[in-house]
């Protein structure tokens, strides 16, 4: 047997949106791919400014309900910058089944994941007398619509099983991050029954060629430049058998918008950037599989005829490699390549809604 993950999801740094609980009871739904016989969860706060506790975490099924401990505690008091596993604990889930994690959890909490969908995971927020605490009560990115679905502590779950599955690893920006495809694509492989885990590892305003540098608020989100990061954060931990690569647009909008309009690439530099990505998936013994970029005219007024040759040219290189998904072609408007379809629009004609996201999913795994 052997411990695989089922989930794992980019804990960003967010700073500038804290979450703060002088206690409460997080609930999350999750589902496993995978016939499990041990569930191990990595705790973290590897980005936090203050200590956060956990405490009185479990996991159930319809079945049983088992504790989490930290080295036979029940207590877990994650300093700044920490991460600690759980003990591992004997519980069954057949493939396909749900199963609930939950937490006390306490503190100013600046390291968490931030969501914009929840189709494969649900998560609940209650007080010590079991009434409702509202996530925009707790968390400013809830709270401005930033992610509406926020979660603590659970960076990581995997779990013991005697099944050989398929680990993809998403990489790239909001896009990825956000999880309208990535969790509609994940819900469909549950579906279907396959063998196949989902971990995401996109970060909001990430950049392929720079580091954060925006005046922006956010500016503590958008993290290293992928370049830099995608050797720790995709191959740090796993070896997945692919790795999506679903990033760039952020090098064409942050420019003038926040950062240097001299931050700009041309379509060559951009290429190469996302070439360069390709080359050390393959390296580390991982097949890439490369995303074009969707349109953003109208976003934030940075639209340009420039950018917008940049990101036709980019994307004309990307179909030109062996595995590539869509993206552009199935979210884009059929008049105007440069906008996207409105049904698929969030609204601020950059970032998809939930609709774009089963579009892509839907499509991806038809084509795969």
């Amino acid at each position: 047997m052997n411990w695989y993950p089922i989930w794992s999801y980019h804990f960003q740094n967010y700073e500038s949106l804290p979450a703060e609980s002088a206690g409460m009871n997080q609930i999350i739904h999750f589902f496993s791919p995978l016939e499990t016989k041990a569930v191990r969860i990595l705790f973290s706060n590897s980005q936090g400014k203050d200590p956060v506790l956990f405490d009185q975490a479990g996991i159930r099924t319809d079945r049983e309900e088992k504790s989490l401990q930290f080295d036979g505690q029940s207590r877990l008091l994650l300093a700044p910058g920490e991460e600690r596993w759980s003990d591992p604990v004997r519980i069954r889930i057949p493939a396909g089944e749900a199963f609930v994690l939950s937490a006390w959890v306490e503190g100013k909490i600046t390291s968490y994941a931030g969501l914009n969908n929840d189709s494969v995971f649900r998560v609940s927020f209650s007080d010590h007398r079991g009434e409702e605490i509202r996530p925009e009560q707790i968390s400013r990115a809830a709270e401005r619509k930033f992610n509406p679905y926020v979660y603590f502590g659970v960076r990581t779950i995997e779990v013991l099983t005697e099944d050989r599955a398929e680990i993809i690893t998403a990489f790239g920006d909001s896009l990825v991050q956000q999880g309208h495809w990535f969790q509609e694509w994940y819900k469909l492989l549950l579906q279907k029954g396959k063998r196949s885990v989902l971990l995401n590892e996109g970060i909001s305003g990430n950049r392929v060629l720079r580091d954060a540098s925006s005046s922006s608020r956010l500016n503590s989100i958008f993290g290293e430049a992928g370049i830099k990061r995608i050797r720790k954060d995709v191959f740090g931990r796993y070896q997945p058998d692919q790795v999506i690569l679903a990033e760039g647009i952020n090098d064409l909008v942050h420019p003038g918008d926040g950062c240097s309009l001299e931050e700009l690439p041309c379509a060559k530099e951009l290429i190469e950037g996302i070439k360069e990505l390709g080359c050390l998936v393959r390296r580390e013994g991982s097949w890439p599989v490369f995303v074009t970029l969707s349109p953003f005219c109208d976003y934030d007024g940075i639209w340009s005829e420039e950018r917008e040759a940049i990101r036709q040219e980019v994307n004309s290189w990307i179909r030109q490699q062996e595995s590539v998904m869509d993206a552009d072609a199935f979210v884009r408007d059929a008049g105007r390549r440069e906008r996207l379809q409105e049904q698929y629009d969030s609204g601020d004609h950059l970032h998809l809604n939930r609709a774009g996201g089963c579009r892509i999913a839907g499509k991806w795994e038809e084509s795969r």
